[in-house]
């Protein structure tokens, strides 16, 4: 009996090998499904911008950049459409490689010129040149590994990918555990049946040792079964979290940068970057609309700075040069006439659109194809969300949160629940506070005449003091901030320098205003241009700014009161009630209440300390108000903490107002 358990012993390992080879093979062809087509995304970038930019390479540049736009803005066409698009791009390149080839016969070059009628500048242009054979070699080897990368995904790839993205059709996850379970039960029973075990003969100590080392493999590759699978639960948990994070902030980090981008180079086109994402702060509707307007317009952009490097364009042809004018006609002197804008160097009509010539169309280009990516990977997290709420068979949730079991019951239960909750509604909690710190940071950064009105808002907020108050003023601040961002966006960008005409404060006239002015005021000029950096302050306000518009708006839903709490705009809470909801924490039972003692009963002499610190740094009127208000909060001591709450307040909105004056004061001083 012992020969045909040996037998079948055999073909249970054969089978078991089998699987695990299907295994790992399935595992990478998923990977490659996945990510291969990021590998071609990456080479046609490389075919665009490597060597010398030339027309054909332009038109891979245009293939992807459209083939990008219809993936964020027409997804299910995107899908129907890509396998056609990919047997483009492989007839395309193929096409080119075929006519940079034959190009190089004998007689091709004067064939080409007959067909088209172009010079040899104007084919040099398109791609179409006589190379060198190392030359040759370089030029098709790029295409050609472009080829082999887009052949791959269309005849390995294509099919998997569209399986993966497909919406549609989603396996819920515990159909796919169940079926893993089914599979890993059909895997055990390959191995020996326990109950035939006692039929293996004991006298046969090589086919014992066999066993025993069969066993011992075996041990070892549960072992690393289990601990994989332990890793792959750890790593879709971790993943699952950084998904999540993203899609609560990544519309944040596109518009920040987008914003970033546009503020590097004033432009006419980058002011439709501006204008857009500074309309969908405050409007949270507008942004999925902003977001497609903005791939479409970062993709014009892009080829139209591609399409000014080619060689055929001659900035030369149509610059334009301003003559200086007389001492007596303007109020700039002779020295600052020489850097001025207007007469340093000929004039290229294209700049204040945004195009230039540069050395190399990649790193000209960059900033704006990392907001087509950015822009491409803020459409690839929602779809991801999308797929993984379908998996699950649930809606995204309605409060948008990290943790959802962190509520406002569970605030007091340890320190970790405290964090969790504070990286939930952190903006909730202290929006406010924040967008205030927000508007002194613009302040400081900026030290000109347009942030006095920045101030004067400030203060108009602060004389409120209510948040019912606040909350009904806030829209027409937010529609302040959004107007005024765009105002001086425009006066960045000015009139076209081409035109030759100098600004009206330049003229010589009565009204005579110094470099120094100009720039305080933050005027349009020439010489003095405005710092359009500096603007990046005002946005980070506006985006504060609309988020606790959406907070003053969600603290009256009662879903948001019960998960969060309430934000109360009473001066004594604890005015009526019996007892105190909060848990005693002065006798520090726990890490959270160390802290809460830390915070309520040692804060108050720090704030004071950076009070007498302020005043004490710099000898001035302003710094005597700091020692003052020190001195006479330390006069009273803890005594102030147990006077009634409205006396309190009163005392510290003096405070708060003071140190607003101060800022405002020092402003107008500078």
């Amino acid at each position: 009996m012992s020969t045909p358990l040996q037998e079948v012993t055999t073909k249970e390992l054969g089978a078991g090998s089998e699987s695990v080879l299907k295994v790992l093979g399935g595992m990478v062809m998923s990977c490659y499904a996945k990510y291969w087509i990021y590998v071609c995304g990456g080479m046609f970038i490389m075919v665009s911008f490597a060597g010398k930019l030339v027309a054909y390479k332009i038109v891979y540049m245009l293939l992807f950049l459209l083939c990008l736009c219809l993936y964020q803005v027409y997804y299910s066409l995107w899908r129907h459409l890509l396998k056609l698009f990919w047997w483009l791009v492989v007839a395309y390149t193929m096409l080119v490689l075929i006519t940079i080839y034959t190009y190089q016969f004998e007689d091709f070059p004067e064939y080409w010129k007959n067909l088209t009628g172009f010079t040899d500048e104007q084919l040099a242009a398109i791609g179409l040149e006589t190379f060198a054979l190392s030359e040759l070699f370089s030029s098709i080897l790029i295409p050609g590994f472009f080829l082999l990368a887009c052949i791959l995904q269309l005849h390995y790839f294509h099919k998997p990918f569209m399986r993966i993205t497909d919406l549609d059709h989603v396996t819920p996850k515990h159909r796919r555990k169940n079926k893993g379970r089914t599979e890993e039960v059909s895997s055990d029973n390959v191995r020996v049946n326990p109950e035939e075990e006692h039929l293996v003969p004991e006298n046969d100590e090589e086919s014992g040792d066999e066993e025993f080392v069969q066993t011992k493999w075996g041990l070892v590759m549960d072992r690393i079964l289990v601990l994989s699978r332990k890793f792959s639960d750890i790593l879709a948990k971790v993943q699952g979290f950084l998904w999540r994070i993203l899609e609560l902030h990544i519309l944040k980090m596109v518009a920040f940068f987008s914003v970033w981008v546009a503020l590097q180079e004033p432009s006419v086109m980058n002011l439709v970057l501006v204008v857009l994402w500074s309309l969908a702060m405050p409007f949270s509707r507008f942004r999925p609309m902003a977001s497609c307007l903005s791939t479409v317009w970062v993709c014009v952009i892009i080829v139209c700075k591609m399409l000014y490097q080619l060689s055929v364009v001659n900035p030369a042809e149509y610059s334009r040069n301003c003559s200086m004018p007389l001492t007596n006609t303007t109020n700039l002197l002779p020295e600052e006439m020489v850097t001025s804008i207007l007469y340093k160097e000929p004039i290229d009509p294209a700049r204040w659109f945004g195009i230039r010539k540069d050395t190399t169309a990649l790193g000209y280009s960059k900033n704006h194809l990392i907001v087509l990516m950015l822009l491409v990977f803020e459409a690839t997290v929602y779809r991801h969300q999308v797929h993984h709420y379908r998996q699950l068979q649930r809606s995204s949730p309605s409060i948008p949160t990290l943790f959802p079991s962190a509520k406002r019951d569970t605030l007091d239960q340890g320190l970790i629940p405290c964090l969790k909750y504070l990286l939930n509604y952190t903006f909730y909690k202290f929006g406010l506070e924040i967008c205030f710190l927000m508007t002194v940071n613009v302040i400081g950064q900026r030290m000109n005449f347009l942030v006095i009105i920045h101030g004067c808002w400030m203060v108009a907020l602060l004389v409120r003091r209510r948040r019912a108050a606040i909350a009904k003023m806030w829209p027409k601040y937010c529609l302040f901030l959004l107007i005024f961002m765009i105002y001086q966006y425009l006066l960045c960008v000015g009139i076209p320098p081409a035109l030759c005409i100098d600004y009206p404060w330049r003229w010589n006239n009565q009204l005579l205003m110094s470099s120094a002015l100009i720039k305080w005021i933050y005027l349009p000029d020439f010489y003095t241009v405005p710092n359009s950096k500096n603007l990046m302050a005002d946005f980070l306000l506006l985006m504060c700014a609309s988020q606790q518009w959406k907070v003053f708006k969600c603290e009256k839903k009662e879903e948001w009161m019960v998960q969060a709490g309430e934000n109360p705009d009473e001066l004594d809470p604890m005015e009526g009630q019996l007892f105190n909801p909060v848990p005693n924490f002065i006798n520090c039972r726990s890490y959270l209440d160390m802290v809460k003692v830390l915070v309520f009963r040692y804060f108050f002499w720090f704030v004071l300390s950076m009070v007498f610190i302020t005043g004490a740094t710099r000898i001035s009127v302003f710094g005597l108000g700091y020692l003052i208000a020190s001195f006479f909060f330390l006069l009273f001591g803890t005594k102030l903490l147990v006077k009634p709450s409205r006396v309190r307040l009163m005392l510290w909105d003096c405070l708060i107002i003071y140190n607003v004056a101060v800022i405002i004061s020092k402003n107008l001083l500078s």
